[in-house]
């Protein structure tokens, strides 16, 4: 996240300097509007203002607040995606990701902020509409420069502080100084960095100036407040003066407001060592970064890594940069959005935009081979390890983005499509769909004719798993082929035995089971030769499920049995959990209970350390479905409810749905078949509408055409069938209507005792 400004609205005890008045007006204006849109010019205080608000509207949103900054986003199209993975909720493959969102939010009472709007007006505007159209109980805070123009918004301009007039007769005084809001953050800032600063009879009249000068703009106050360690303030006013005459001089007629914030940003620059000014400008190619990230980035033959540390901590004296909040185990740093365009303008007059983006590129590309080599059990590493790094994705993502997007602006397609390959992985795994294809169709469109087989060949491969995982079956098998082709030309048995994987699950999906167990024991093959045991895990499932479509149920145990020792042995948390899951599914075709239920619970525990929710909610379907086989009702429930929780929070419809025909299984073993009705048909409704059944139907052959939902209910139906057709009927027809949440709370009630 970020912002442009601590945004002048604070004081040494970081609390709301002149404010107040602000924010008791904010608050009632949310009791009347449901979109506040926090606009003004750079500086101005919006995202502070922002938290406040947040913060004091929290109690009213019991379902959570959420601050999403989008500063560094750029593309509209992964608005909704971007929003998604900041509430919680994961992408559905086959699904967009604003109708997720939208199931996700309906509802629930909840508070989304949506911070640096500017670049994505329109976007942001239609989001909100679309979300507050179907959630009564949400509220959208967004900080713009200007007002988005969406439906309903009520635009609230954020005013400056107010500094003392200009006064002609009586000299100025502490007293009537301090009256005044933008000499209070002024004497409060100078305080916090020059301890023992206090507003006084000999200084009142020049800290009155100062702020006359900047016109209340807060963070040009806070800026010049940082002076006062090397600077009377009898000094900062005449440079403050000189650099505004000089500002006045270079704009243009007509030039947007800034004047003040760009004249203090010039003085906060003069008063940089050398190496400072250095580190500052380079520091502006980061959305947000670690010691580490700048010392490897920034350091050169003049400017050591052993002097970064030191530099970072007398930018942050002089409020050029800031901690980032909610970053434990790692202090992490961000600059101000309005600091940060100053910053990369020095940067360019330096000469030195293009050297940084490039490491910047090569770092990124570093930092994602070790990922890839983790994330794949290349190198040993406990699971934990393998978690931190995707959380460590998360917080990075913003400075990968912009390494891509460099990449394909420069067309220097090779190292995008291996930073594509390397980061993979990582949008696998936090299912970012959406993110991921955009980035490998953007690179795989371009001409290809000067990159190698060795780096084409892994990109296909790894593209055709994301594919895979978004639900574009397609896709996913023409880029398999594709790289097994280049990756067997090239030699690369480690991607050719990925692609074999992936082409074993895609021709499974397309009914064709004897071609998928062909393509999974070549692909077990290649990766024993090279040694890979995760590529082999994988394979073996693969196996496993091509030999339980041929009806070869033990084999499909022992290959999935085998899979879960290599994971095991591995340490690999989430791909033993997915074997697990295999496992049960065939000991519960086979009959075994017991061992399916054991199985489930193992799956479980694994999927609860490292947070998987969507394999865990296949868990607590699972273990829902083995109690109501073995009869133990209430154990059904619970595992059902803990289930379709879940599905709720995340605003997976396909969860919803599975979870709403278990509830209905549940209803016909409760005795009550017109409940069970009413579920299956609010489940066939859901699934129909936008589950992977609907996605399946555009997609694959009629040779292996998914079990249509109303197939699957006609059993509820039948079991019904006592209660007479008109009855049934109406029950039906009452079900189709109700939405998700709805058909959840119908689920979620108990029988009557």
């Amino acid at each position: 996240m970020t912002d442009d400004g601590w945004a002048g609205a604070r004081d040494a005890g970081d609390t709301l300097v002149g404010r107040d008045p602000d924010l008791a007006e904010l608050r009632r204006l949310a009791q009347s509007s449901r979109l506040i849109t926090l606009s003004g010019e750079a500086g101005i205080g919006k995202t502070w203002l922002a938290r406040r608000l947040i913060a004091a509207l929290a109690p009213a949103c019991p379902d959570g607040t959420f601050l999403v900054g989008l500063a560094d986003l750029g593309q509209p199209d992964l608005l909704a995606a971007r929003v998604a993975a900041a509430i919680g909720v994961s992408e559905e493959p086959g699904v967009p990701p604003l109708d997720n969102l939208v199931e996700a939010v309906r509802g629930r009472r909840l508070l989304l902020a949506l911070d640096h709007c500017e670049d994505l007006a329109a976007a942001c505007a239609g989001l909100a509409e679309r979300l507050l159209a179907c959630s009564p109980g949400l509220l959208v805070v967004a900080t713009s420069r200007t007002a988005l123009g969406a439906a309903g918004e009520a635009a609230w301009p954020v005013p400056r502080l107010t500094p003392p007039p200009a006064r002609t007769a009586a000299p100025e005084s502490p007293e009537r100084a301090a009256r005044y809001d933008a000499v209070r953050l002024f004497a409060g800032r100078a305080a916090a960095a020059a301890p023992g600063f206090v507003l006084s009879a000999g200084n009142c009249a020049a800290v009155a100036g100062i702020c006359r000068a900047l016109a209340g703009l807060p963070l040009a106050i806070e800026l010049a407040a940082a002076w006062t360690p090397v600077l009377a303030v009898e000094e900062i006013a005449p440079r403050v003066n000189g650099r505004l005459r000089q500002r006045a001089d270079l704009d243009q007629p007509g030039a947007p407001p800034g004047r003040e914030l760009r004249a203090a940003l010039d003085g906060s620059h003069d008063l940089l060592s050398p190496d400072e000014q250095v580190l500052f400008r380079r520091l502006s190619v980061l959305a947000g970064w670690s010691l580490e990230t700048a010392e490897r980035l920034c350091a050169d033959d003049g400017l050591p890594a052993s002097r970064i540390s030191a530099l970072l901590a007398g930018l942050a004296r002089k409020s050029l940069i800031e901690v980032e909040p909610g970053t434990p185990g790692q202090r992490r740093y961000r600059m101000p959005e309005a600091i940060r365009d100053y910053a990369a303008g020095r940067l360019a007059r330096a000469g030195e935009s293009v050297p940084l983006r490039r490491r910047l590129r090569d770092y990124a590309l570093a930092v994602g081979d070790y990922f890839l080599s983790i994330g794949l059990a290349q190198v040993p590493a406990p699971m934990l390890a393998r978690t931190e790094l995707f959380h460590r994705y998360r917080t990075d993502a913003d400075n990968v983005r912009a390494a891509l997007s460099w990449c394909l602006k420069q067309g220097d397609i090779e190292a995008g499509l291996r930073l594509c390959t390397a980061f993979g992985t990582s949008w696998l795994v936090l299912s970012a769909f959406t993110e991921g294809l955009m980035w490998f169709g953007a690179f795989l469109a371009a001409d290809q004719s000067g990159v190698p087989g060795s780096v084409r060949g892994p990109a296909l491969s790894a593209a055709a798993w994301l594919a895979s995982g978004g639900d574009d079956e397609k896709q996913a098998e023409g880029w398999a082929a594709e790289g097994l082709e280049v990756c067997r030309a090239d030699g690369n048995l480690l991607f050719a035995s990925g692609a074999l994987s992936l082409l074993s699950q895609a021709t499974l999906r397309a009914g064709r089971p004897g071609e998928a167990l062909r393509h999974g024991t070549e692909s077990v093959e290649y990766a024993r030769e090279c040694g890979d045991k995760w590529t082999e895990a994988l394979a073996l499932n693969s196996c496993s499920a091509a030999q339980a479509a041929l009806g070869q149920l033990p084999e499909a145990r022992g290959s999935a049995a085998a899979a879960l020792a290599l994971m095991l042995d591995m340490d690999h948390q989430w791909g033993a959990a997915r074997a697990a899951l295999g496992l049960a599914r065939l000991d519960r075709a086979l009959g075994d209970l017991s061992a399916a239920r054991e199985h489930y619970l193992a799956a479980l525990a694994l999927l609860r350390q490292i947070k998987g929710d969507p394999e865990i909610v296949r868990c607590l379907d699972g273990l829902g479905r083995v109690a109501l086989d073995q009869g133990n009702l209430p154990e059904a429930r619970n595992y059902l409810e803990q289930g379709l929780e879940l599905s709720r929070r995340t605003g997976s419809r396909t969860f919803i749905s599975r979870g709403l025909f278990a509830f209905a299984a549940l209803a016909v073993r409760e005795g009550r078949p017109g409940r069970a009705v009413q579920l299956a048909a609010a489940a066939t409704a859901l699934s129909e509408a936008a589950g992977p059944e609907a996605a399946a139907r555009r997609r694959r052959p009629a040779a292996r055409a998914p079990i249509s939902p109303r197939v699957r209910a006609q059993r509820y139906l039948d079991a019904a069938a006592g209660l007479g057709q008109a009855e049934v009927d109406r029950l039906w027809a009452a079900g189709l209507e109700l939405d998700a949440a709805a058909a959840a709370g119908l689920a979620l009630e108990p029988p009557a005792r």
